[in-house]
């Protein structure tokens, strides 16, 4: 079985097992988490009413990502722009999935 969870503004397609790095979830390390279920079909490859499907997660660190630069350069104006940033994400695994 399979779902689609959504978190963060995003959406992603897990099964029991997965592990996944989301956006940062307000959450300590080894605490339990559920999440919203968009979609979900069963084995046999029917769907199943993602009403029905509860998803358990539990939060195994909260890290930072790599970092990425933007540059910004305007030829000719003495104009260049160096930022960096780093997105705070959380990796979750994903104990369980029930049908309910």
């Amino acid at each position: 079985m399979f779902v689609v969870i959504a978190t963060g503004g995003k959406q992603y397609k897990v099964k029991k097992g997965d592990t996944i790095n989301v956006e940062y979830l307000k959450i300590k390390a080894g605490d339990a988490i559920k999440f919203d279920v968009k979609f979900a079909m069963d084995d046999k490859m029917k769907i199943v009413d993602p009403s029905k499907i509860i998803v358990d997660g539990e939060v195994i660190k909260n890290f930072k990502d790599k970092k990425v630069i933007a540059f910004k350069f305007k030829r000719r104006k003495n104009y260049h722009l160096t930022k960096g940033h780093r997105q705070l994400l959380s990796q979750v695994m994903i104990k369980d999935i029930k049908v309910g």
